[in-house]
């Protein structure tokens, strides 16, 4: 994977994480305490069915959030199943809102980046 992506996509050091990490603090402190470069709190449901059937995983992820702000606390607005919720997003971003900014804006910068990426060549 990482070789058909060449230039296009950066190996990094992650860790997965089976809850919601929203504060920039607690970034700061898992990036300080294991070396990891990003945290993932998404991926952790794949990782975990393929790990109990041996088979091997390779993740590609984008990056909208940095270890310097907070990121809206959304824990109430995902179930129990990994799906986002409107209302309670609303509410959760509402309640943010310089938070739920900097989520977006973050968001919308790196998904033009990848979607200029993906259909570049």
């Amino acid at each position: 994977m990482q070789t058909h992506l060449q230039k296009k996509a950066s190996l990094v050091r992650g860790l997965t994480s089976d809850r919601l990490i929203y504060k920039a603090e607690e970034k700061q402190l898992l990036e300080k305490n294991t070396g990891a470069e990003v945290v993932d709190m998404e991926g952790f449901a794949i990782l975990n069915f393929f790990a109990k059937l041996s088979v091997p995983v390779a993740m590609v992820r984008v990056i909208s959030d940095d270890t310097r702000h907070d990121i809206p606390h959304l824990c109430s607005a995902i179930t129990s199943s990994g799906n986002l919720q409107p209302l309670p997003l609303a509410i959760a971003m509402f309640r943010q809102p310089l938070a739920a900014l900097q989520l977006i804006r973050g968001s919308l910068k790196v998904l033009q980046e990848v979607t200029s990426c993906l259909f570049s060549d």
